[in-house]
């Protein structure tokens, strides 16, 4: 489970004039997520709908009170949690929303519940007793994951290198840049590698990945094996194209090829990469449990 504390929240005023703020914000964090423009819109329809419920219904008349939309960032998709400790609410005492034969005498009653139901993926009620409640909407991405694309017994992830006295066997490989369907490989490679504990999501999505190469705001450099098999990659990374700067991300390499330097020999690669195409300036921001990641940056 993503730690909470990782997702931005907003605590907002009981006070619908702040309802366009949340949706820009949660359509900036979609948009970057991978969102679709279709799929963006009707999660902000939910989240609306959402929002008016609680600043109507949540308080008593005249009280001043916050509640809180909380964006967290999955490997599948978006979940948007609204959080509130007002009036208690049990979802099961509303309506079920039915479209009459007559439309102009269609009640009202549940059709908030009907429209964000239909507008998310995922839809869930949890009563938290005196922490208050949440609404949990969750809408997914429109791309496969390498879990959807592989079968469990091609994602294992490696066993811990062993270590050995000694230099270790000389490997044959060569540096050169991404082909267009090796984005495959190097989504099996870093969930191989990481599991899903990589922080971005993008490399799990390999058809995701191919567009960002296409669009150039991802220069992935790879390293081969003699057999022309992908055992590393590292990339430049950047929001739009125009940017002149970049970070060097996306680092991994398989076990068995740790030691011989290809790190270093990809990184050199990507500079000349970046010269290039004009970046002014390389960035990193390594983690602390990704070795290779944090040697990328070095």
């Amino acid at each position: 489970m993503k730690d909470r504390a990782e997702s931005p929240i907003l605590t907002v005023p009981n006070d619908l004039m702040y309802l366009p703020a949340i949706q820009a914000f949660v359509a900036e964090v979609a948009e970057k997520s991978g969102l679709g423009g279709s799929d963006t819109t009707m999660l902000l329809v939910a989240l609306e709908e959402a929002v008016v419920n609680v600043v109507r219904h949540a308080f008593e008349a005249g009280e001043k009170a916050t509640y809180q939309v909380i964006v967290e960032r999955t490997v599948a998709g978006i979940k948007i949690i609204i959080k509130d400790q007002g009036l208690p609410y049990s979802p099961n005492l509303v309506p079920r929303f039915e479209v009459a034969a007559d439309l102009d005498s269609t009640p009202e009653s549940g059709l908030g519940s009907h429209l964000m139901t239909h507008a998310v993926d995922e839809i869930s009620f949890h009563n938290l007793g005196r922490e208050g409640k949440e609404l949990h909407l969750v809408k997914y991405l429109p791309y496969r994951s390498i879990e959807d694309i592989n079968v469990p017994s091609e994602l294992e992830l490696f066993p811990e290198p062993v270590s050995t006295a000694g230099k270790p066997e000389k490997k044959d490989f060569s540096i050169r840049l991404i082909r267009p369907p090796e984005v495959y490989d190097v989504s099996k490679l870093f969930y191989r590698a990481y599991g899903y504990s990589y922080g971005i999501d993008t490399i799990y999505y390999p058809e995701k990945l191919a567009e960002r190469h296409a669009d150039g705001t991802i220069i992935s450099v790879v390293t081969v094996n003699s057999d022309d098999r992908v055992v590393g990659h590292v990339a430049l990374v950047r929001d739009n194209v125009e940017d002149k700067t970049a970070e060097a991300a996306m680092a991994v390499v398989e076990p068995a090829f740790r030691g011989h330097g290809c790190q270093k020999l990809m990184i050199s690669r990507l500079v000349d990469e970046a010269r290039a195409v004009g970046l002014a300036g390389i960035f990193s921001k390594a983690v602390t449990n990704h070795v290779y990641a944090q040697k990328a940056g070095q």
